[in-house]
């Protein structure tokens, strides 16, 4: 079947910048603005707990200064960049080398790349909280089904795993990632979220991060990146340690061509994180 618009996304999952035109668009805006609210009132009713003057019995205040202080942490991340993520320091002991974050600020990456790595791995990132039940859901029938191990997980869930996490499989780690999964989307903005995920991603066994895979494998800025190498990098994301830019097999090359259609499809305007 041919790849079209009407076909690949919502016309209005591309354009965040705009409140949508259609229902479903609209509520889909609605309830994320309405989350990110409740997020921010949620933290200043805990603080009112915590200092006393909303009275609650002690062990129930003693379990909000916990909550608090895994909480804290993660909304300074709005503004603080975070050194090194859980996945370098194991990749870092496994290889035994030092591994570094190459950190680059988002308006100084290649928007074909932020595009690239937006329609290959999370298509409606801008209007959802953290879980896309659509991919979860397809992703459960694929795996029933018994065919190749695919996941569902969104770039704020990625981020999660990648940034805090482990990459095991179980329950434990998912119920984990669920908790900060949505205290990330409550309080970091969407451009804020993708900004630490393009930093911390790996493209190889000691290559995480867009600025330093660039420099790596093409030798150039990221900045500079085309559509093409955007398209080639975003393709390799899946498994980066079977997966090669360098010598693409033909599986990645074919999830390259299949990036570029829908990068087409979805124009550069997707882009507007911040004002959703």
């Amino acid at each position: 079947m041919k790849l079209t618009r009407e076909n690949w996304i919502p016309e209005w999952a591309c354009m965040p910048s705009r409140i949508p035109n259609t229902p479903l668009g609209f509520l889909v805006w609605f309830c994320s603005k309405l989350y990110r609210i409740a997020a921010k009132i949620s933290v200043l009713l805990l603080c009112a707990i915590i200092i006393g003057i909303i009275p609650i019995p002690p062990f129930f205040q003693m379990f909000g200064i916990i909550l608090m202080m895994f909480t804290i942490p993660i909304i300074l991340l709005q503004w603080v960049n975070p050194p090194i993520s859980a996945f370098m320091l194991q990749r870092s002991m496994q290889m035994q080398r030092q591994i570094h974050l190459d950190w680059i600020d988002y308006d100084h990456i290649s928007k074909d790349l932020v595009l690239a790595i937006f329609v290959a791995e999370d298509p409606l990132f801008a209007w959802h909280i953290g879980f896309d039940p659509i991919s979860i859901y397809g992703a459960y029938k694929n795996n029933k089904a018994g065919k190749p191990l695919r996941g569902g997980s969104t770039i704020t869930q990625q981020l999660v795993k990648n940034l805090f996490l482990w990459p095991a499989r179980s329950y434990i780690r998912k119920l984990i990632e669920l908790g900060i999964t949505l205290v990330i989307e409550g309080f970091l903005t969407k451009k804020r979220i993708i900004e630490i995920y393009l930093n911390i991603i790996q493209f190889d066994h000691t290559i995480f991060g867009v600025k330093a895979a660039s420099q790596y494998f093409y030798n150039k800025s990221v900045i500079a990146i085309s559509a093409e190498e955007a398209a080639l990098m975003a393709a390799v994301l899946p498994n980066p340690i079977i997966y090669r830019i360098d010598a693409p097999s033909p599986s990645v090359l074919q999830s390259q061509a299949l990036i570029m259609t829908k990068m087409k499809l979805t124009g550069l305007e997707a882009l507007q994180f911040s004002l959703i």
